[in-house]
C-alpha cells in the first residue's frame, strides 16, 4: 500500500510539473496597421544586363523603371515635373547626363547620373571583332586562283632579273677579256 501511494504521489508531482512546466500561449490579434515605410528602386536595362540608380553612377538603356510601395512618386527631369504616379513607373530618358529627383510622400532624393543609349559598347565591339561572320567576303576558289597567278608572276619576275643579271656578268667579262687583233 506505501508503493502505491508513492506511485500516485510521483505520478500527480509528474502532471503538475509538466503542466507548469509547459510554455504559455498567448493569442495574438493581427499586427498593427502601421504602413510599412516608403520605398523605391529604379534602374535601366541593357539586354539582359540591369543598372541601379545611384548618384553619379553611369547608367546603360533608354528606359527608366521605377517600382515603389509609397503613397505617391513623383519624378523631376532636370528641375521639371516628368510624372507622377501611384504606380510603378517605365519612362524613356534621353542619353546624356540629367538630373533627376524622386519626390514621395516621405521623402524626396535627387540624383545626377550620366545615361548611355541601350547597346552595350562593349558587347558590340565584341561581336564585331571576334565572333566569325557567317558571309564570306571572298571564295575560297578566288582566293586559291590569286596565289597561283602570284605564284607564276613571282617566277617570272625572278627568272628575267636573274638572267638579266647574269647577262650583264657575262656581258662585262667578255668586254673585258676581248682581244682584237689590228691588220693593216
Amino acid at each position: 500500500m506505501k508503493e502505491k501511494s508513492h506511485m500516485g504521489l510521483r505520478v500527480f508531482l509528474f502532471i503538475t510539473l509538466g503542466l507548469l512546466l509547459l510554455p504559455s500561449v498567448n493569442a495574438q490579434g493581427p499586427p498593427d496597421s502601421q504602413e510599412e515605410p516608403c520605398l523605391f528602386y529604379a534602374y535601366t536595362s541593357s539586354q539582359n544586363h540591369y543598372f541601379l540608380i545611384q548618384n553619379n553612377a553611369i547608367l546603360y538603356g533608354n528606359n527608366l523603371t521605377i517600382n515603389h510601395n509609397c503613397e505617391y512618386l513623383t519624378i523631376y527631369k532636370n528641375n521639371e515635373f516628368v510624372i507622377q504616379s501611384n504606380n510603378s513607373i517605365n519612362m524613356v530618358i534621353d542619353p546624356g547626363i540629367q538630373n533627376i529627383t524622386i519626390e514621395t510622400n516621405e521623402y524626396t532624393r535627387s540624383y545626377q547620373i550620366e545615361i548611355i543609349p541601350d547597346r552595350l559598347e562593349w558587347e558590340s565591339q565584341y561581336e564585331q571583332l571576334f565572333i566569325q561572320p557567317q558571309d564570306e567576303f571572298i571564295s575560297i576558289n578566288l582566293s586559291n586562283d590569286r596565289e597561283n597567278i602570284a605564284s607564276i608572276f613571282s617566277i617570272v619576275i625572278v627568272w628575267v632579273l636573274s638572267t638579266y643579271v647574269y647577262w650583264k656578268l657575262i656581258e662585262s667579262y667578255v668586254n673585258k677579256n676581248f682581244i682584237e687583233e689590228v691588220v693593216k
